[in-house]
């Protein structure tokens, strides 16, 4: 399989800019903010750790 290059500030490997350096949250993909400070991640983490 392709390895993509590691992303230089976030240390991932993935294709593109890193995501990190360019702002976009992992979760969700938007830009702005990363996955820490996701709203959209909140409620789907918290409800699935309650199902486990």
């Amino acid at each position: 399989g392709y390895s993509y290059p590691v992303g230089t500030t976030c240390g991932r490997r993935h294709p593109g800019e890193c995501c990190r350096a360019a702002g976009t949250c992992f979760k969700c993909g938007q830009a702005g903010y990363l996955q820490k400070d996701c709203k959209k991640s909140t409620t789907a983490s918290t409800s699935g750790q309650a199902d486990k």
